[in-house]
């Protein structure tokens, strides 16, 4: 509750997205994008490729255009999510 208090304050409104539709989760943007970077690379050890990883989730995650893409895609779906 008082997060929520807090979020009408502050003029944040939050998006619930429906069980099992990980198309919709804005973090598999972010895998996606990973995968495919990592996918040609030949990493020598679990530490190389752990570093790695590290390093495209933090590029990845700061970058506005992935909000960006998860807004539009998200929003080009109709009537399947509910604002609560």
């Amino acid at each position: 509750r008082k997060v929520k208090a807090m979020a009408e304050r502050l003029g944040i409104t939050f998006v619930f997205l429906p069980p099992y539709s990980p198309d919709l989760n804005p973090i598999e943007f972010i895998w996606k994008s990973i995968k495919r970077e990592i996918s040609s690379m030949f990493l020598m050890c679990k530490e190389e490729l752990k570093e790695i990883v590290e390093n495209l989730f933090y590029i990845f995650a700061s970058s506005l255009s992935f909000a960006k893409a998860w807004i539009e895609k998200f929003l080009k779906i109709p009537e399947i999510v509910t604002i609560q």
